[in-house]
Order: C-alpha cells, then sequence, then structure tokens
C-alpha cells in the first residue's frame, strides 16, 4: 500500500486500489511469495531483507509508514535504493537485536550487508506535532517483528479510534474557521499578466 493507490470517496469513503500483486493468502499453507512487493518507502523491513515467506504484517508496516506521512506531511522513510532504505529504517528504528525481532538471522539477506549500530528514536521527537494516541498507534505498528505488529483488527481497537474528532459523515463534518476564498481565474487575466511581465 501506498498513498497514491488509496481514494476517498465524495462521501468520504476510503478505498483502496490497485491490487496488482494482491495475492490469495492461507494462513495453514506455507508459500513463498516475492520479496519484491510494496513501493520501497512503504516496504515492511522483512522484505528489505529478502523474506518470501510473509504475512499481511507487511500490509500494516505500510499503513503506519501512511499514517505517519499524514501526520509530518512528509514520507517517513524515504530511500532511494533497498540499502539506503533499510538504513533509514535501522536509524530510526534502531539496530535489531534478538529480542526485538529474532527471526532476523534467518532472512535470506540477513548479514549481506552490516549497518551501523544504532539507537532508536523517540517517536515523540519523529512526531512531534502527533497526539499520544496517534504515536501510540504508529509505534505499534511500526516494529521490526511482524509478529508482534498489530493486526488490522487489533488497529481499530486501538485508542486512535476511539477519540475525538470521531467517524462521521462528510456532510457532517465541521467547517473551517478561516477557510481560503473561492479563486476565480480565467485565461484573459493569464493572458494580461503574461503581457505586463513581458513588458518589463
Amino acid at each position: 500500500m501506498k498513498p497514491a493507490n488509496l481514494m476517498i470517496s465524495e462521501k468520504g469513503v476510503l478505498k483502496i486500489a490497485d491490487f496488482g500483486l494482491a495475492r490469495i493468502y492461507d494462513e495453514t499453507t506455507p508459500t513463498l511469495y516475492s520479496h519484491q512487493v510494496a513501493t520501497r518507502w512503504y516496504r515492511a523491513p522483512e522484505l528489505l531483507y529478502g523474506s518470501r515467506n510473509y504475512t499481511q504484517s507487511v500490509d500494516m508496516w505500510s499503513v503506519g509508514c501512511i499514517i505517519a506521512e499524514m501526520v509530518n506531511g512528509q514520507p517517513l522513510f524515504p530511500g532511494e535504493t533497498d540499502i539506503e532504505q533499510l538504513a533509514i529504517v535501522l536509524d530510526t528504528l534502531g539496530t535489531p537485536n534478538d529480542e526485538t525481532w529474532p527471526e532476523l538471522k534467518e532472512l535470506p539477506d540477513y548479514n549481506k550487508i552490516v549497518f551501523t549500530p544504532s539507537t532508536p528514536k523517540s517517536w515523540r521527537i519523529i512526531l512531534s506535532t502527533a497526539d499520544s494516541s496517534t504515536v501510540s498507534l504508529i509505534s505499534k505498528i511500526l516494529i521490526y517483528n511482524g509478529i508482534r505488529r498489530l493486526t488490522a483488527r487489533e488497529a481499530l481497537k486501538h485508542e486512535f479510534f476511539r477519540n475525538e474528532p470521531y467517524p462521521c459523515k462528510l456532510s457532517k463534518m465541521p467547517k473551517l474557521k478561516n477557510e481560503a476564498p473561492e479563486m476565480t481565474w480565467n485565461f484573459a487575466d493569464f493572458d494580461e499578466c503574461l503581457e505586463k511581465l513581458e513588458k518589463k
């Protein structure tokens, strides 16, 4: 998942688009999938380490990245390459260990590259404009161990979804106090402005 694949209808209903890499998932049957899924900035660390045996928890990682991006107004982990992506995640969350991610050493690309050890940054600093329930939700989704990562069902029970502002129909949403006035613009205005600029 990524922000570009999330659409909001005129009635305020969130819809997910682009199921090009969607697969049937059956937790009773072990299946190997491609690790080259998800847009890099929203790709779970287990995928960056080459895992082919993963669960829906990789989608929850993407959800955590998207919520953090909504809070900060910019991507949380904007890597240009897979290695840089992993380096940014490790620098932010700290170096994983046997306690935070016991399965790490079993992943195919573990130890192919060694990163400088780092300590985790504070979520309160990373998400400096977020309230405590938002920080709590994101910090429980963006964790290394996919088994401990919140599921979608668990996330929906989180206090974040119980606090104000409560969900409501679009027609009931409060209006902004200082809404910008509606802009009127036409090509004649543009041409006139362009002529003035050319004369200077």
